[in-house]
């Protein structure tokens, strides 16, 4: 609709409420107010755990030991544990699954690809939301929901593309340092957490929150447990946030460390044992460092580190090695996703800067690859988009009812007008 406009605004009411702002008097009687809105292609649901802090762990709605994944149907949804810690290995009162991971094998050693990662609550994010991102409906991203008051319970993809064996690389357009908001913690058209706070991305709360604390794909998970193999670390860390007592029940027990990772062929089959798959030692780890988040990719399928294998990662704050590696980020290093292999070569994947993070307090708590061959048109498909909806403010209401009552006072005078004239 076109806006035609006299020396005093708008010319009708109908012409002027086209429009998303109407300058009568020198108010604003329309405005503008973006809400979120599903992604053009939501990803599929994963599989994930929540920390001992989060709300809903609190209230003994799930355990922090628990494999969730998020059931019901569109009016109500929550998290349903698909595996509880007993088929872990875990299960005792203090335990909190804190690294899960599927076999990423299928992922070809050629392939680029985007990460996927989740943050704690002490995170804030070391960059604005993507400009170029913005000015097509895709706002948010870790900077933006930390400030909103939930990105712990929320999941993210970097704009930057990574490939093993080479540098990283950017993306096609725009700056490859940030990330955009692909699952909110609470119902975003079906893509969500059923995290706490109930909170859209477009809106602001306070604490408490859920924190997401390990993701992995779910094309194998069912109600009825886990098909194939299941890879995880057990939360114990040099802070003392945190102390899995399993870990010392589980092999390599004599040393228990938060950077073991351990595998269970089949957690839904009652028995089944669970194994080490790499003691820190074996990823050139120490034993008070604690692995927040990991993908595995165990091309042979056998449960063991070695060959062609590699295990990416990233350590929770506090976590010595972080002040040991050279190439870690001066600030901000547990918000770095490191990838080792077998025979012991370590290197920076992807640099907290290249995720859009840094901050002193920034920390990934969960990871995932998702192949990608250009970061900017992923996150256009797969972001969490900004709806903009016209309301009407107070003033434009005053604005409206008098226009409305000026319109019907020169109706009135033409009509008797054209009465006089007969």
């Amino acid at each position: 609709m076109e806006m035609k406009r006299t020396r005093s605004g708008c010319r009708g009411v109908a012409l002027c409420l086209g429009w998303v702002w109407c300058p009568v008097g020198g108010l604003a009687m329309v405005v503008s107010v973006a809400t979120a809105a599903p992604p053009l292609q939501p990803l599929p649901p994963p599989v994930y755990s929540f920390d001992e802090q989060s709300p809903q762990v609190q209230d003994g709605t799930v355990t922090a030991d628990s494999v969730l994944q998020v059931m019901g149907g569109v009016a109500i949804e929550v998290p349903v544990p698909v595996l509880d810690g007993n088929a872990l290995g875990l299960g005792q009162p203090g335990d909190q699954l804190d690294a899960l991971s599927l076999n990423h094998a299928g992922l070809s050693p050629t392939a680029t690809f985007s990460i996927l990662f989740s943050v704690d609550r002490a995170t804030v994010g070391a960059a604005p939301p993507d400009p170029l991102l913005t000015s097509q409906g895709v706002p948010f991203n870790v900077q933006d929901q930390a400030a909103k008051g939930h990105a712990a319970g929320d999941q993210f993809i970097s704009l930057g593309l990574f490939q093993f064996g080479a540098a990283a690389r950017s993306q096609v357009l725009g700056s490859g340092s940030n990330n955009s908001q692909v699952r909110n913690n609470f119902d975003e058209g079906g893509v969500d957490f059923a995290a706490k706070p109930e909170t859209s991305s477009s809106g602001s709360a306070g604490p408490p929150q859920d924190n997401v604390n390990s993701t992995s794909g779910a094309a194998a998970a069912t109600v009825a447990g886990i098909v194939g193999g299941v890879y995880f670390s057990a939360c114990r860390d040099a802070r003392s946030t945190c102390n899995s007592p399993s870990l010392a029940l589980l092999p390599g027990g004599a040393t228990p460390s938060g950077a073991n990772l351990y595998f269970n062929a089949n957690p839904g089959t009652p028995g089944t044992m669970t194994t080490l798959f790499a003691s820190f030692a074996n990823l050139g780890l120490q034993q008070d460092d604690d692995i927040s988040a990991v993908v595995v990719l165990d091309f042979d399928g056998n449960g063991v580190f070695d060959g062609a294998d590699r295990v990416v990662y990233s350590l929770a704050p506090g976590s010595p090695s972080l002040a040991f590696f050279t190439d870690a980020s001066p600030v901000g290093a547990a918000a770095d996703v490191f990838v080792v292999t077998p025979s012991g070569v370590r290197t920076v994947l992807a640099s907290a800067a290249r995720l859009g993070l840094g901050a002193p307090t920034d920390n990934i708590d969960a990871l995932e690859l998702f192949p990608c061959v250009d970061g900017l048109a992923c996150a256009l498909e797969h972001g969490i988009r900004a709806e903009v909806i016209p309301t009407v403010s107070q003033w434009g209401l005053v604005v409206l009812a008098l226009l409305v009552l000026s319109a019907g006072g020169v109706i009135v005078r033409r009509t008797r007008r054209r009465t006089i004239v007969r």
